[in-house]
């Protein structure tokens, strides 16, 4: 019996180029784009398309503006000029929120409905509230364009597909698939650190995203203010990603000399070092999708401090693998932080369970399962078998 042929998709997502700030949705598609070989396996040929626009006004960031829709006008010119002549069965569509979303949904209008080549969007938030406008109308009319436009909607939580849901989107065509890791970091490993952050005397603290008041870096320097000569000390990893944010900092970060180390935007070897190293992520975002850092410090033993964002609490159980904080609290920020200072057992214990958990967001996993997505009811089973497509809570 013949193998069935392969499911070939057109795998759209920004690829900066260089000295643009990357941002997850890219470390997903590069996460995507290093890993051809299990999607092979599991029936799938990936081309990819870079919606990037060459040029952009900063101004333009998620905003309704001239540009954005010139620039909508142009991928969606380049996408019909990239389809002519070849055979896709799918457009896996990788979006984010608001104008951005709308933006991605107009292109997919422009470029028109081809037979049987299913579109699948994923989007890459995780609070429908933050994804939307929070205007019905305005709310209602991205959602019928989802109906329309779209065979299949990928969702970071199940929250949020609940959510989406509830307004209109039809629960058949929803999916939930967590983000992933590539971090291997093993039981004996895992040991040596843990033993290690029971009997130091200073804790290293990790801070990890682009420099912005989202992310929550000035809450996090005005916790460390108030914890005084505790015994921590924070490092800080990314690039400033927001009008004004060096001037905010220049004055917290002169507070704590070095108590705060700045290491700029770092990865490979240099990026592992410091998660090998750390004894706890911090990472206080008012919104989030589900942070690829998350994952990675979790796979590296970390303990973390976090708010319960996003898709963060179907993975951090708050007294479990980490300490929940509500976003824009410095004082209890600093009380968590001082709690796995004072206790090296819960910490410990808090590592142990990331550890475990980070076990079930690996690339594999993923990739089974947007291929799963893809190849699209009733396909011929291909490869490993199936992953559910459903929520869980690391636990």
């Amino acid at each position: 019996m013949a193998s069935p042929s392969p499911t070939r998709v057109l795998f759209l997502a920004p690829f900066p180029r260089a000295g643009r700030f990357p941002g997850g949705i890219t470390a997903v598609a590069n996460g995507v784009r290093s890993h051809l070989d299990l999607a092979a396996r599991r029936g799938c040929e990936f081309d990819f398309f870079n919606t990037e626009p060459g040029e952009r006004s900063p101004a333009d960031a998620g905003k309704l503006t001239a540009g954005n829709l010139v620039n909508a006008l142009r991928m969606a010119a380049r996408l019909r000029a990239e389809q002519r002549g070849k055979r896709f069965d799918v457009v896996y569509v990788s979006s984010s929120v608001r104008w951005a979303l709308l933006k991605d949904l107009l292109a997919i209008q422009l470029i028109g409905r081809r037979p049987r080549c299913r579109v699948v969007l994923h989007v890459h938030f995780a609070e429908a509230t933050k994804i939307l406008f929070d205007v019905p109308l305005l709310d209602r009319l991205v959602v019928e364009a989802m109906r329309r436009s779209v065979d299949d909607v990928v969702f970071l939580s199940g929250r949020t597909r609940d959510e989406f849901v509830r307004i209109g989107l039809p629960g058949a065509r929803t999916h939930v698939v967590h983000n992933f890791h590539e971090v291997r970091f093993g039981p004996d490993a895992l040991r040596r650190k843990v033993a290690r952050a029971r009997a130091k005397d200073r804790l290293e603290l990790l801070f990890m995203g682009s420099l912005d008041r989202r992310k929550g870096i000035l809450d996090l320097l005005a916790a460390l203010v108030r914890l005084g000569d505790a015994p921590v000390k924070l490092h800080v990893c990314g690039r400033p990603n927001e009008a004004g944010i060096d001037e905010a900092l220049a004055s917290p970060l002169a507070a704590l000399g070095d108590r705060v180390a700045m290491h700029g935007y770092v990865s490979g070897a240099a990026k592992a070092e410091l998660l090998e190293n750390a004894d706890v992520l911090v990472l206080p975002s008012y919104g989030e999708g589900l942070p690829m850092v998350l994952l990675e410090a979790m796979a590296t033993g970390c303990a973390v401090v976090t708010t319960p964002v996003g898709a963060i609490p179907e993975l951090v159980v708050d007294g479990d693998g980490g300490l929940l904080v509500a976003p824009g609290d410095p004082a209890r920020l600093a009380a968590a932080i001082r709690t796995l200072v004072d206790d090296r057992e819960k910490l410990a214990a808090m590592m142990e369970t990331n550890h475990a958990a980070a076990a079930r967001f690996t690339s594999e996993r993923f990739m089974e399962a947007i291929c799963t997505v893809c190849r699209g009811p009733g396909a011929p089973a291909v490869g490993a078998r199936a992953v559910p497509l459903a929520a869980t809570r690391a636990r």
